[in-house]
Parts: C-alpha cells; structure tokens; sequence
C-alpha cells in the first residue's frame, strides 16, 4: 500500500536534485507514475523554464512523457488508456467538460465503483479544490494500467493546503496530516454537515473496492486504505506547497454503496 507514498517520494527527490543541478534527469526512468509525473510537471510550471529536463532514455517512457504532457489531445484521446494533463481553470464552471471527460474516460464511472459513487467521489474532489484551496494553478490527469487492473486519477494545487484552509477559520491543527484527518472525517470549514459523505466514499473505495487514496498536503500526508489509513509527517525537503490527491481504483469492480452509508 505504501507504493503511492513512495512514488511522491521520487518526486521530492527529483525536485531536490534538480534545484541542485539546475536540470531535471529522467535519463533513468524506466516506468513513472502519476504521484510522481504531475507534481514534477507542476514543478516545471512553476519554475518558468529555469529547470532544464532531460526525458528518459527509454524511447517508450519518453514518448509517454511527451504525449501526457500535450493538453491539445485532452478531448481527443478516445480508446486511449491516459488522461493528458490539463490544468484546471480558475472559474470552477469551466471545469465541467474536464469532468465529462474524465467520466467518459472511466465509461462513467460503472466499472470504478459504481456511477453515483464514482462520479461523487471525483466531483467532491475538483468542488474541494475550488472551494478551499485558493490555488494559482492546478493540474489533474488520469493513467489506466489494464495489466496491472487499476486507474489512477491524480489532482495537484498549488494552494493554501487542507490545514491553511482550516486555520483561516480559526481552526488549528498542531500537525497537517491530522487537518487532512479531520476533514475526511468530516470537520468542515463551511457548515457542519458537508464532508461527511467524503467519508462515506472514502470508505467505499477503500473498504469496498479495495482502493488506495493518498493525500499529501503541506507537510502532512495521509494514505488511506482497505486496513486503515498511514499518516506522514513529512520532513522539509518533501513539503508540498498545495495539495496532491492521488485515487488509485481497481477495475473493472462493483460495490453496493449502501452497505458503507452510516
């Protein structure tokens, strides 16, 4: 299960190395997953060209680097088995055909859950986004391993993260991974009520479809599974400056969502 908190791992040790050197080397990669790709691409962003980036030697993983990185396909990939990475637009209603999309992507997410349950979960998410993160910029894209029988969905913001949220409310957490806790839990900063069906579709993918749900934000992480949940205090050189949201879903699979409403 601690897979997904390795990959981000990579990543924090990719962007070190490469404030160090002044260029990114992927020369090495022989295969690069989600939690580690998008918060480089991010990190590239934000760098404004500063970061030189050398793609991997291997001609397939290359190729794969350059083709998720070209939003220009985003509404174009039908069959294909990725999600190029786009970036979020600041008016939350221009993010609805990014949705569709991403439903369309998971064949409305039937085989991921369930449709209602799918579509909640990933809906909760981007409205979460809008609604805390105060973001620059934000990221998402979608990876299928049809050998590997499961799809990774990945967001990425650069904003004030889960625990910066809370403390504008006059709500204070000692440590960041239990502001991230408390707000799967349930513990909102807008009214007493939202949030708690956050739980339940936690519980759903993570009970129910035996999926795997990272969260970093800060210098917390938290990784939620089918035995539980591992939370992270992360050291300095692996602080995320926003908040990255990783959803790694088997498939196809089915669950009665009623068995895990409370």
């Amino acid at each position: 299960m601690a897979a997904l908190f390795e990959n981000y791992l990579s990543y924090c040790n990719y962007k070190k190395s490469s404030l160090e050197s002044g260029f990114l080397d992927l020369t090495k990669e022989k295969f690069i997953q989600s939690t580690t790709l998008l918060p480089l691409i991010m990190f590239l962003k934000k760098q404004k060209s500063k970061i030189e980036l050398k793609l991997p030697s291997d001609s397939v993983v290359s190729a794969y680097i350059k083709i998720v990185t070209d939003s220009s396909s985003y509404f174009y990939s039908d069959g294909k088995s990725y999600l190029p990475i786009i970036s979020l637009p600041k008016e939350k209603e221009k993010s609805l055909d990014i949705l569709d999309r991403m439903y369309e992507f998971t064949d409305e997410g039937k085989n991921y859950g369930g449709e209602n349950t799918f579509k909640y979960l990933v809906g909760e998410m981007v409205d979460n986004i809008y609604q805390h993160s105060e973001f620059n910029n934000a990221m998402v894209m979608a990876q299928k391993y049809p050998k590997k029988k499961y799809a990774d969905i990945c967001f990425i913001d650069d904003g004030i993260s889960i625990n910066g949220s809370f403390k504008k409310k006059g709500i204070l957490f000692e440590e960041d991974y239990i502001a991230i806790e408390e707000a799967i839990n349930g513990l909102s900063t807008k009214d007493k009520d939202r949030g708690t069906g956050l739980n339940t579709n936690f519980r759903i993918f993570t009970e129910g479809l035996n999926g795997e749900i990272l969260i970093i934000s800060g210098r917390g992480g938290v990784l939620y599974g089918r035995h539980g949940h591992t939370p992270y205090i992360l050291k300095q050189k692996n602080i995320l400056d926003g908040t990255l949201i990783n959803i790694r879903m088997p498939y196809p699979s089915k669950v009665n969502m009623y068995e895990y409403i409370r």
